[in-house]
């Protein structure tokens, strides 16, 4: 009767063990998963930087000029980086304002709203959205620019469902001569 005990209990033993290094490999396979998942995430988002700057370079190859460039620039922008619209806002010098130069959408005839309004307005230094990213000199980050107040275009967003933005300022010289600003339906 011992020895069935024992064969029992090593029996329990063995298994539990068992048991154990099974939870461990399944926590360690999870973890390891994960690692893989942000490593192929993070080689994806460097393959589509560099895919956007060797499209945005042959764009700006093949160019004339600004006016021919933005379009292409702006599309090819919008597509890799999957942004449902981009704007290019030049400035002004003698006015010192940020006035709009190009756009382009995905989103066909529904952005006319958008982008009647982006014609129509212009931006002061530290003014808005565009003008904050002037005065700071950096890329600025809005979650939902439908509910940010500080954006000046807020009903035409929420009209066309925008949320995301990525701004950033076009810098020559150490000085801002124009804002590029990106706009996604995706929180």
């Amino acid at each position: 009767m011992l020895c069935i005990a024992r064969d029992i209990t090593d029996r329990v033993r063995s298994e539990d063990a068992l048991r154990r290094a099974h939870e461990d490999l399944e926590k360690r396979v999870i973890e390891r998963t994960g690692e893989l998942t942000e490593q192929v995430a993070v080689r994806a988002r460097a393959e589509r930087r560099l895919a956007l700057q060797y499209a945005v370079t042959r764009a700006l190859a093949a160019a004339e000029s600004l006016e021919t460039a933005a379009p292409e620039l702006l599309a090819v922008a919008c597509d890799t980086m999957d942004w449902e619209l981009g704007e290019l806002w030049l400035l002004e010098p003698g006015r010192q304002v940020l006035t709009w130069f190009d756009s382009w959408a995905s989103l066909g005839a529904a952005a006319s709203e958008f982008q009647a309004a982006s014609r129509q307005i212009t931006f002061r230094r530290g003014e808005g959205l565009l003008g904050r990213a002037w005065a700071s000199h950096e890329a600025l980050w809005v979650k939902d620019v439908a509910e940010d107040a500080g954006f000046l275009r807020g009903s035409a967003a929420r009209a066309l469902d925008l949320h995301a933005a990525l701004v950033f300022p076009i810098e020559t010289g150490g000085n801002v001569t124009g804002v590029l600003a990106f706009f996604s339906r995706s929180l």
